[in-house]
């Protein structure tokens, strides 16, 4: 966690003050890099979608 921590420029302890342990901030990451990549597939076949069902 130095490394990780060193890094970031925060200290140990606000680390631990944010996160459990090293999983719970991989856990972290991983849930945001998903939901951020719902929200571009969304952005791309929403628009896709209305305009497929538009066309005769």
């Amino acid at each position: 966690m130095k490394k990780v921590c060193d890094q970031a420029l925060i200290g140990r302890s606000t680390f631990y003050s944010h996160y459990l342990d090293k999983y719970d901030l991989l856990e972290k990451i991983v849930k945001q890099y998903a939901s951020d990549f719902k929200v571009e597939i969304e952005s791309v076949l929403i628009p896709w979608k209305m305009a497929r069902w538009q066309t005769p």
